[in-house]
């Protein structure tokens, strides 16, 4: 790097909003999200006018804190008031126009306190309040001249890879959109939990059944745990996880990754411990969608709906997609955790054999499925479950030819699928099976983008959303995006599928003149349709009070893509009890989250 660079670089500030002209002024809240008698949620926005690579901050309250909680930094109590705050490891650097926030929680030691305005000492460069080896004696002049649109990417620790360029901080997107899982979690939580307002919920489940059916994840923002889109979510992070592998490592969120979706690989193997059988389902989906609350509060009854055993034939659907998640899954652990890894591999080719046995989908077996979760078919999930063992057993074993003729089979090519979904997985077979084949099939990913693509067949709302369905339109196109990026990835018109992915994907994020993802970037979504983050923190009761309620979420649900745009006309109404704009979901966020590891990889190797 030239010694201009490096001079530049050494002296690059931070403009604080509202601040003085001093660096390190007090700033003041830009909102306080919800005040009560004892504490208060509140959020700081700093805009960055120039990148820096690390920070620090002072943060002191007007009374003495009990407990804080603040999820876009490390904080450490310097004294009774006051906290020094440093990055996450997913924000130390942030970008030049780019926003920094800090959204927290206070609980005052005085439970009467009212207090609501804090300060915030910014420390730019500086590792600790103070430290000045990052940060020239004499600041240099401001540079009114409009910034160079290209920027180098800059190697960090463990793979990971700053892009000071890129549009919109992907890092932080892409940790969000995974903790978005971490609260979607039932069962009992680890001592390591991520967010401090879930709890331990629903230990009874499969008592029913005699059996040990805790974890997985809550569908969206009720409680039922469905067995065909949480399997699809989780295969869906799995691609990334897999194919844009070197997306996750230069965000710094690899790990991460591999911690959100374990945990739904874990439960499916709780589900498949009988090997006549599959756990499909716990959670009755009108008895669940009849009561608002905690999900820690939910003592409900959740019977729990079995396919295969002695039930009629059918449910190939849930268990051959169920069998590509754990494919994949050993996939990605094999080289982490060797032994989790061959149960799962061993898992999905019995489940597999068991979906072959039983062809059709679940729709008739589990009562009222299809109000909630009608599959179209089956045949798709088996090829995809197929697709994805032949790529685990690899080319060498005597297994391959079988599992790659079968994905063969049951891919019914030619025609294009209406969409790449929790009940279409077609368009991800025809990848799977382009790997496999050394380029088949590329004609199969090539027409379904097609229709994608500008001059295609479908319309777009005013600010450029590829608008598919009032129902989940964000969904449909993230998962369109990540199909796009896989293909770019791998060499199938690179640049004009990436220009695509990034028009939808950014358009999320804030082209559209506001983020549709909780807790990321401008004028995100208040009050997504969620029960556990409308819910007030105990012991405040909360019911369909909190669910009509106009207030904002309690809770900030980070990371959830909302429904988004439920009119062609791009109209989007936050409103809780509006869910077609609202609604948050498992399969919502899993293809969104597999493409912003894409814009990650391209943020930082640029497609050409």
């Amino acid at each position: 790097m030239c010694d201009v660079t490096m001079s530049r670089l050494a002296g690059l500030s931070l403009i604080l909003l509202l601040a003085a002209a001093t660096t390190n002024a007090c700033t003041r809240l830009s909102r306080v999200v919800k005040p009560w008698t004892g504490g208060f949620q509140g959020e700081f926005s700093l805009p960055v006018s120039q990148g820096i690579s690390t920070w620090s901050a002072r943060l002191e309250f007007e009374h003495g804190v009990n407990k804080l909680e603040i999820w876009t930094a490390q904080a450490t109590k310097e004294n009774d008031k006051t906290f020094i705050l440093k990055p996450t490891t997913w924000n130390g650097n942030v970008g030049a126009g780019q926003t920094l926030k800090m959204e927290f929680v206070v609980h005052y030691s005085d439970g009467s306190a009212t207090g609501t305005n804090p300060c915030l000492t910014f420390f730019p460069g500086q590792a600790s309040p103070g430290d000045s080896s990052n940060v020239p004696a004499t600041s240099p002049p401001v540079d009114n001249k409009p910034q160079q649109p290209v920027k180098p990417a800059v190697p960090g620790n463990n793979g990971k890879i700053e892009t000071p360029g890129a549009k919109y901080n992907y890092d932080e997107a892409l940790y969000k959109a995974l903790l978005f899982y971490e609260a979607q979690r039932s069962g009992k939580l680890p001592a390591d939990k991520l967010i401090d307002w879930r709890g331990d919920s629903e230990l009874n489940d499969g008592k029913d059944v005699g059996r040990d059916l805790t974890g997985g994840w809550h569908d969206a923002g009720d409680h039922v745990k469905f067995g065909l889109p949480m399997a699809s979510s989780a295969t869906m992070l799995l691609y990334g996880l897999e194919f844009i592998k070197d997306g996750y490592e230069f965000a710094g969120q690899y790990g991460m990754g591999l911690r959100q979706v374990r945990w739904a690989l874990e439960y499916f193997r709780k589900c498949y411990v009988d090997k006549d059988r599959f756990y499909a389902q716990v959670a009755d989906g009108d008895a669940d969608h009849s009561w608002w609350g905690r999900p820690e509060d939910n003592y409900q009854h959740r019977p729990t709906f079995t396919i295969g055993g002695d039930k009629p034939k059918g449910g190939a659907d849930i268990m051959g997609e169920t069998a590509a998640a754990m494919a994949a899954g050993y996939v990605v652990f094999k080289d982490v955790d060797a032994g989790f890894a061959n149960g799962l591999l061993s898992d999905a080719k019995q489940l597999y054999n068991l979906g072959k046995k039983n062809p059709g989908t679940a729709n008739s077996i589990i009562p009222k499925l299809h109000k909630f979760y009608n599959s179209d078919a089956w045949e798709d999930e088996m090829a995809h479950a197929a697709a994805w063992l032949a790529y685990a057993v690899g080319s060498d074993s005597g297994e391959y030819q079988g599992y790659l003729g079968d994905a063969k089979n049951y891919f019914k090519g030619g025609e294009v699928p209406w969409s790449l979904s929790w009940s279409e997985k077609r368009p991800a077979v025809a990848f799977m099976l382009y790997k496999l084949t050394g380029g088949e099939y590329k004609s199969d990913i090539e027409n379904f983008l097609k229709e994608w693509l500008p001059g295609g067949s479908l319309p777009r709302t005013p600010k450029g959303l590829v608008w598919r369905d009032k129902w989940g339109s964000n969904r449909y196109a993230a998962n369109a995006a990540m199909l796009a990026l896989l293909a770019a990835k791998n060499g199938i018109n690179t640049k004009q599928y990436y220009d695509f992915a990034a028009s939808q994907i950014n358009f999320m994020l804030g082209d559209a003149g506001r983020s549709y993802v909780v807790g990321f970037g401008h004028n995100y979504p208040q009050r997504a349709h969620h029960k556990a983050a409308s819910c007030p923190w105990k012991p405040a009761p909360c019911g369909w009070n909190e669910y009509n309620s106009w207030s904002p979420n309690p809770h900030v649900l980070d990371g959830a893509l909302v429904g988004g745009p439920g009119e062609l006309s791009g109209n989007f109404v936050d409103d809780r009890s509006k869910f077609e704009f609202t609604e948050v979901a498992t399969d919502y966020n899993a293809g969104f989250t597999s493409a912003l590891a894409g814009m990650k990889y391209f943020a930082a190797r640029p497609a050409s």
